[in-house]
């Protein structure tokens, strides 16, 4: 039987690999395009780039406490063997315990997202999961991006990767580099800005690739 590598590899030119990456991605082809030069320009938008500021951000500071109990608990189950426990990703009771408070995220997830064909959205995620997303840092390779191109998408208004932690990276990464902001949340970008993030990073992708 013939190989059908050939034709597959014929699909896309190595010299105009471009990134797009998306909240806890839009951090992620950050890192991927300081490391790897085959990238040759990427779009971050509404990156989440630094975890346990981020999360100390949007986690009210009367739950701290709680949580560090939560994760500690949770170390102890996995060193006896025990699977990590789950707790929601979203919640819409304001004093509940979930990965990424807010009723706009849970909407998000459970009446937007869940409801894209294909999708199956379950609200959990493991204890520790989260104890991983704490450890999440793009900063360090902010500035070793260029010269390959980044357009940054920011919401001013972003509660879940949050605006000031993302305008903090755009600062350390050096030119050339684009920013964009959208007068909205974190979710805008998916929906009621769709056209304008989606545009602004089709134009970018066409005058660098």
């Amino acid at each position: 039987m013939p190989s059908r590598m050939p034709k597959a590899a014929a699909m896309f030119d190595p010299s105009r690999i471009g990134l797009w990456g998306t909240s806890y991605t839009g951090g992620t082809v950050i890192t991927v395009a300081a490391l790897d030069r085959r990238v040759k320009a990427i779009v971050s938008q509404v990156p989440f780039v630094k975890g346990i500021a981020n999360i100390k951000q949007f986690l009210p500071i009367s739950q701290w406490d709680e949580f560090a109990v939560m994760l500690d608990e949770d170390r102890k189950r996995r060193m006896n063997g025990e699977p990590s426990q789950y707790i929601p990703v979203t919640t819409d009771d304001p004093n509940g315990v979930a990965a990424f408070p807010g009723i706009r995220t849970h909407r998000y997830f459970n009446d937007f997202a869940s409801s894209v064909p294909g999708i199956k959205w379950e609200n959990k995620v493991t204890v520790r999961s989260i104890e991983f997303l704490m450890e999440y840092d793009v900063t360090a390779f902010a500035s070793q991006v260029s010269p390959t191109p980044m357009m940054m998408i920011v919401s001013d208004r972003d509660k879940s990767a949050t605006t000031e932690l993302a305008l903090e990276v755009f600062q350390l990464a050096r030119e050339p580099k684009e920013l964009v902001i959208s007068r909205a949340d974190h979710y805008a970008s998916y929906i009621e800005d769709f056209a304008m993030s989606s545009a602004a990073a089709r134009d970018f992708f066409l005058k660098h690739l």
